[in-house]
Parts: C-alpha cells; structure tokens; sequence
C-alpha cells in the first residue's frame, strides 16, 4: 500500500460518485473532526480489475487516553454504485477497523496491519462468508511476522467510537478487528467467545492490539475463573469446521478419518456439548458429523451425514480414547465406531513442508 493514494483518489471523486465513501467520511470527520489522517491506497484495487479487497486504509493517530493508531478500511461495503444483491447490505455489511498500540517515536503505522486487513477482506471475498461481531480467525502465524508475539488470531467486535451507518447503498458497521492469542481462542470454543470479549474489554475498553500483551491465561486466578466457567457452562459453539473428515461404513460400523487438527474439535463436542444435553456438529466440505445426546448409543451414517448419538459416559470414553497422533482409535463404549487419525502437513506460500501435526 502506498501512502497518499487515497487522498488523491476521493477527491478525484465527486461525493455523488461515491457516496459509500462520502457517508464513511462524514461520521470519521465527526469522530476526529479536522484531524488528518494518513492515507494508504493500494495500487489494483479489485473494484477496477484489479486483486486487492481494499481500496484504500486511513489512520488517525490518537493520542488519549491510549496512544494508539486507529487503522479504517475501505472496499468491504459498497463505495460507489450498487452492485450487491441485497438492498439494504452494503457490500459485505462492514468495514475493517484496528486500534494498535502507537510506540514512542513512531511516525507511521505498522506494515503487518495493514497487510492483514486486506488479507481478512480477501478471506472474506473468496469465501463470501462476512464477519459478524463475537466471530474469531485464526490466522496461523504470528499477527507480526517474524515477530515472537503471542497474539496468532483476531476477533470482531463492533468499533464502540464508530458504530454503524446506513449508507445510500445501505447497513454497514465498523467492525474492530482485536488480536488474540491462541489460548485465548481455545477458550473461545470451549466456552464462549462472548465471554472472552467481555474479559478482553474489561481489561481494556479500547480494545487495542498489542503484540506484547499477555494472555489473559497468563494470570493464574482469571485463568481459573475462566476454566470453572468452561466446566460449569460448557460450550456455546454448537459446529466447528474441518477441513478433513470423512467416513464409510464398514459391515455394521463406520470408519472415521480425520485429519489430527481436528481431533480438538471432535473432542470439544464430546467434552463440551453433549454432557450438557447439546448437539455439535463438525462440517467437512458438504459433509457433516453430528453428535446428539442420547439414552444409548447408536450410529447412522449417509454419504452426506454421520451421527453419533452418545451417553454422557459414552462421549466421555470416547474422548478418552482419541489422542491428536496418527494411529487407529476404538472405543468400547461406541462399538462399531472406528477413528483412524492422519497427519496434517502444513505447508509456506512455495509449498515446502513447515510443520506436521499428528
């Protein structure tokens, strides 16, 4: 991204032209008033041909009552014209904002910022499945690159200072993107996202991302709060999605193989969902496995459903049972019911081998 683009480019716009754009303008002009910001434009957006999600990122530099750099997308909404389907959605509904910890002496914002917004508005435009405030994202790697951070995903929360808007091209909120370590994210799902915000938001209102904040696990008695709560509440989640899960039945059983990254997420339903009487469903490319509670065991498998219908002492077993390592896994309490575990090779942008899970 190139810094000044984007000055040039709106005022080469009349405001009728864009009044997506105009409309995002106006409530950051009532926010920050005559502040100027810096402008960064990308230089092949997507709205002309181009491959990048986003236009254009601005960011205030705000001194109080934290200093910090305020980053603001544009592209995910509809700046121009209407092309989207949905009347009263303006584009994918948002826009991608940040709040960074501002260091002593820094002129500009951190690069690795910005690279990630508009790696989150590509996600969201190749898969079209838009960000709702409470949703998290892995990202598999530090938020910095080559950094020793410990924040390795984000979560989404409503911008508290920006709000939303209806636009002339319709709804669209600034949606706050917060770093988050990956314990933190572990929480999330065998617990409650919501719950974890809250404790985030307590410590700072602001939300701000800093590469050198603590886990909240780190504190031993909140981490202790929180686990009592995962024990007492169980999971909120009712579906995680893997990307490597299929079965086929095998006489009167199944056989289940699954990638071992996703081994967390078949023991999070069976540890988390079904002792409190509730469903979970792992989704697998069109596939999906499901696990009901249930007063006996029982399976039924179709080439597009497999379902687990499990005893609380059943699913507990079962849990018990299966380890994230390659290998074959059987359970007495589940007969008919076999696991096979396969590694997973995670692989760089040039496709060599980094790392192997299971």
């Amino acid at each position: 991204m190139q810094e000044g683009l984007l000055a040039k480019f709106f005022c080469d716009c009349d405001r009728a032209d864009a009044p997506g754009w105009a409309a995002m303008d106006d409530r950051l002009a009532a926010v920050y008033g005559d502040a100027e910001p810096l402008y960064f434009g990308t230089s092949d957006p997507m709205t002309f041909g181009g491959t990048d999600p986003l236009e254009a990122i601005s960011v205030y530099s705000v001194d109080g009552p934290a200093p910090h750099w305020h980053l603001v997308s544009f592209g995910s909404s509809e700046l121009y014209h209407k092309e989207f389907n949905k009347p009263d959605i303006s584009g994918f509904g948002f826009e991608l904002t940040m709040r960074i910890v501002r260091r002593s002496g820094e002129r500009s914002p951190p690069s690795w910022a910005m690279t990630l917004l508009q790696s989150l508005a590509l996600f969201v435009r190749e898969t079209t499945v838009a960000f709702v405030p409470g949703n998290h994202l892995d990202v598999g790697s530090p938020l910095a690159p080559d950094s020793d951070t410990g924040l390795r995903a984000v979560c989404f929360v409503d911008d508290q200072q920006l709000g939303s808007l209806e636009t002339p091209n319709g709804f669209m909120r600034f949606l706050q993107v917060v770093g988050v370590t990956a314990d933190e994210v572990d929480a999330m799902l065998d617990w409650d996202a919501q719950g974890v915000i809250d404790l985030l938001a307590e410590l700072d209102p602001m939300m701000l991302t800093d590469l050198d904040r603590p886990s909240l696990f780190d504190d031993a008695a909140l981490a202790a709060q929180i686990r009592a709560r995962m024990d007492r509440e169980g999971a909120s989640a009712s579906f995680d999605s893997g990307g490597d899960v299929r079965w086929e039945k095998d006489g009167d059983g199944v056989v289940v193989t699954l990638g071992a990254l996703y081994v967390k997420a078949l023991l999070r339903g069976l540890r988390r969902r079904i002792p409190f009487e509730r469903d979970y469903v792992l989704r697998a490319r069109g596939r999906q496995l499901k696990l009901s509670p249930a007063g006996q065991v029982a399976l039924s498998a179709s080439d597009e459903l497999l379902e687990l219908k499990l005893t609380d002492a059943a699913a507990q077993t079962l849990a018990d049972s299966v380890q994230d390592q390659r290998g074959l896994y059987r359970c007495s309490a589940v007969p008919g019911l076999t696991i096979i575990v396969e590694p997973i090779e995670i692989k760089d942008a040039e496709g060599h081998i980094v790392e192997v899970i299971g």
